[in-house]
């Protein structure tokens, strides 16, 4: 599917059922139609959903994938498991993400942003654990909401509870990879918790976008 607009949330439907009001209400005046026309296109590119599953689909099973639409920002090597990888998700990057390989969903648990890993200007962060049926390792997916500053009151505003959703996967669920099992809907950063067993791709650097399905690591 192209577009998962009802899927995602309310938010967008009301946006654009307020403008179309808008525009009636001040009968089709020209500026409040074009508004309406940039916001509309702006609304269907920022939750569009198409991704090319077939490539990812017949890759290597040993292969890992990128699980979202991203720039690394950060690659940190200090951690005895793990290599934690930062990225962030732009306005113009696909929000969904997919999972990087066929794996078993263990658990999803949903952290206190001010004390994990990043900053305290988090508003979110839910992280989601993953065992590679390949070969049984576990890795880790963290979905991050910022405040971003001065604009944190639009999280509050437009979701006061939740940013941050997950409508296809639960617990013991198995996963193929390519499978899309969330979205972000505010204010993106991600952070992979890759076993460091696994060979990152030479193309693995910081400021270096990464595409959804782009190689990443070799088990």
């Amino acid at each position: 599917m192209f577009f998962d607009f009802f899927k995602y949330g309310i938010v967008p439907i009301i946006l654009i059922l307020l403008l179309i009001s808008m525009s009636i209400y001040y009968k089709y005046d020209l500026r409040i139609t074009v508004g309406l026309i940039i916001t509309l296109c702006f609304i269907l590119f920022f939750f569009r959903s198409n991704l090319d599953i077939y490539s990812i689909h017949n890759l290597s099973k040993n292969i890992w994938v990128s699980p979202s639409s991203s720039k690394i920002t950060k690659i940190n090597t200090s951690y005895p498991n793990y290599n934690r990888i930062t990225t962030y998700l732009s306005p113009l990057d696909r929000h969904f993400q997919i999972v990087p390989v066929d794996s078993v969903v263990k658990k999803i648990t949903r952290l206190d942003p001010k004390q994990n890993y990043r900053n305290k200007s988090d508003a979110e962060r839910l992280r989601v654990t993953f065992q590679s049926i390949s070969d049984s390792q576990t890795y880790h997916l963290d979905q991050i909401v910022s405040h971003l500053g001065y604009g944190g009151w639009l999280v509050k505003l437009f979701f006061p509870n939740r940013c941050i959703i997950f409508p296809n996967i639960k617990p013991g669920k198995i996963v193929k990879r390519g499978t899309k099992y969330g979205l972000i809907r505010f204010g993106s950063n991600m952070d992979y918790w890759i076993p460091k067993s696994y060979k990152l791709e030479p193309k693995v650097k910081q400021n270096n976008h990464f595409d959804l399905g782009d190689k990443v690591a070799i088990i």
